[in-house]
Parts: C-alpha cells; sequence; structure tokens
C-alpha cells in the first residue's frame, strides 16, 4: 500500500537517474558542490518536464566505488538531494549511494525529506567488482527503525548487476525475490548484467509467475478467512447439479489426457460434486479449498476485481489489510457470496 500511495498506481511508472558528477573526495571530481547541486536541478526539471513519476539520485561517477562512504560524500549527496526536493516538494524522490552505502542513503533520504532509497545487498551474498557484498536487511531494517524513518520506503535490487552470483547460482532470481519480500523488502529491481543492459525477458515471466501463483494463494486464503469469520455456509439447491459437475470434469479430464485424464478429471469432478450432492450445508472455506485449480482461478479474479489496486506483502498483511477496512472487507465477501451463488449455484447461509 506505501507503494501505491506513493505514486499513485502499481504499473508502468516510470522513474528516471540523476547521475551526480563526482563528488568531493573521489578520484574524478573536478566541480564544487555548488556545480554539482545546480546540475542535478537542472536534470530534474528536465525529467520533471516529461512527465516522469519520480527520479532516483546516485553517485554513479564517484568510481572506483569503495564499502567506505566518507562524510564528505553523505554531506554533498544531503546537498543536492535537498535542492531537488526543494524544487519538486510533493514528487517521488529516491537516493541510493554506491556502494552498498545504505545505512548513509536513509540518513541523506532522512534529512533530505525523500521518499525511498535504492538498496544493494539486501539479501543473499554476492561478488562485485569492489569486493564481496553480504547481506544488510537485518542491520538495515534495525537502523531504519532507530532513526525514525519507517516511512521511507527501501527498494532493492536482486542479482545485482555488475557482479558475479555463483554463490548463488542455485538460487532463482524469483526465489530471490521471495526472499526480499519475506525480509520485508518495498519492493525490488530487476536489471540487466550492466547498466544500460535490459532485463533478461525469461527471468521477469519467471518471477511474474511465481509472484502469481503466490497472490492467488493469498487470496484463496483471505476468502477462507473471511468466510470462517462470519459463519458462511453453502449448499446447492439443485442436487443434480452435482452430478453434471463430476459428470462434466471427467469429460474435460479425458479431452485433455485420455484414459488417465478420465481418472483425474473424474476424481476433481467428485470432489466438487461430494457437497453438491449432498444437500447439506458445509463451510465455505471447506468447499472453496475443494475447488478445481480452475475454479479457484475465477474466484481469484473476482476477487481481484472486487480489491482494485492493492498492494500486501503475504497473507497475513492482505487479510489485516482488509479485515481492517469495512468497505474492502464488503467488497471482497460481496464477491464471494456471488461467486458461491452465481457460479456454483449455490444457497449461502450466514452465521450457522
Amino acid at each position: 500500500m506505501k507503494f501505491l500511495k506513493l505514486f499513485g498506481r502499481l504499473e508502468a511508472n516510470v522513474i528516471g537517474m540523476i547521475h551526480v558528477q563526482a563528488l568531493p573526495g573521489t578520484p574524478l571530481n573536478r566541480a564544487t558542490v555548488s556545480e554539482i547541486t545546480e546540475k542535478a536541478c537542472r536534470e530534474a526539471e528536465i525529467y520533471h518536464q516529461a512527465g516522469l513519476d519520480g527520479v532516483i539520485i546516485e553517485n554513479m561517477h564517484d568510481i572506483p566505488y569503495t564499502f567506505e562512504v566518507g562524510p564528505e560524500v553523505c554531506s554533498s549527496m544531503t546537498a543536492v538531494c535537498s535542492a531537488v526536493r526543494r524544487l519538486y516538494p510533493s514528487w517521488p524522490l529516491g537516493v541510493q549511494i554506491l556502494s552498498a552505502a545504505n545505512h548513509s542513503a536513509l540518513a541523506v533520504a532522512l534529512a533530505s525529506g525523500l521518499d525511498f532509497i535504492r538498496a544493494e545487498g539486501f539479501v543473499f551474498s554476492h561478488v562485485a567488482d569492489e569486493g564481496l557484498l553480504n547481506a544488510c536487511a537485518g542491520g538495515l531494517l534495525r537502523y531504519r527503525r532507530h532513526i525514525g524513518a519507517e516511512h521511507i520506503q527501501i527498494f532493492t535490487d536482486i542479482k545485482k548487476k555488475h557482479s558475479a552470483h555463483a554463490l548463488t547460482s542455485d538460487v532463482s532470481i524469483a526465489e530471490t525475490a521471495q526472499a526480499a519480500k519475506f525480509f520485508l523488502s518495498d519492493g525490488v529491481i530487476v536489471t540487466g548484467t550492466a547498466t544500460g543492459a535490459q532485463a533478461d525477458p525469461k527471468e521477469l515471466r519467471g518471477f511474474s509467475t511465481q509472484h502469481n501463483e503466490q497472490s492467488q494463494d493469498d487470496i484463496i486464503q483471505l476468502c477462507c478467512e473471511i468466510s470462517a469469520n462470519k459463519k458462511i455456509k453453502a449448499a446447492v439447491k439443485n442436487i443434480g447439479k452435482g452430478a453434471a459437475a463430476a459428470g462434466s470434469g471427467a469429460f474435460v479430464g479425458g479431452l485433455v489426457g485420455g484414459p488417465a485424464g478420465i481418472a483425474v478429471g473424474g476424481a476433481l469432478g467428485g470432489a466438487l460434486g461430494s457437497w453438491m450432492t449432498s444437500g447439506l450445508f458445509k463451510p465455505l472455506p471447506e468447499i472453496i479449498m475443494s475447488l478445481p485449480s480452475i475454479q479457484q482461478e475465477k474466484l481469484y479474479s473476482d476477487v481481484m476485481a472486487a480489491l482494485g489496486k492493492v498492494d500486501w506483502v503475504d497473507v497475513a498483511s492482505l487479510t489485516a489489510l482488509v479485515i481492517g477496512n469495512a468497505t474492502l472487507q464488503e467488497r471482497v465477501l460481496g464477491a464471494i457470496v456471488t461467486y458461491a451463488t452465481k457460479e456454483l449455484k449455490a444457497e449461502v447461509q450466514y452465521g450457522v
């Protein structure tokens, strides 16, 4: 929800990068802090006029990078970031300080009034061109809490560019993203192997597939939780529909998989048909969990349409979000009941 509140939508946000000139104390520094700040503000103006959704300010030219970032870098970045923020008080702004100076970036963001940071090395170790980088999530989130910066979001690179990932070659990018999510990242960043190289479409599809599967599982569990809280039970009005469901399941299975498919399809149809033909009311969560996957997908789609654009970390946060919002809870409940009555042709009872 924090990402949605900041950018106004979950998809297709365009964020520009302001690569500030080399800062004082670094080998390529030739400009004063005032000159660096002025140039950064001009670039921010170009991005803003172009209609971008936000920018990240980064010390790109402080090569060669080091893990030991001095106070001259932090103070210079604070000056630059504060100047851009004064120009655009409500525009989403973030900061990244190389290399992997994530604690410093949080401090700069807090002092400058920025909205987020981009962090390297959040989960899993890897070898970057500046050396071995270990995971920092635990310490970083505790530091954010310690300085009172929990309103600042942390977007995290996974399988970082300009790095070797042999140490985690058995961990997919989707699994890395899931680990970042579990460790409370506010969003993940997927890049190519180097600056300017596009991300691998195959990796993105794999990540998207796993994300969608997890989202569906969360929604199904949410439906069960709300149905259980409302003590909803369901039964089919027309007993004959149970046999039809079992038969149609076997028919579809046969079309797809031959004799073996008939056995599987019949089992799925029978699972659905068993409660439909019983004539008894059963708890709706029990019915939902026994639905074939294609039926659960339909329920998932209906509930997502009712929720609209929401963002969540896991099933616990999703459930808390919906239970704590009367409007959202009413929408989800309505979608569940409509699905049961129209799709399953069931009679629904409350609180029995």
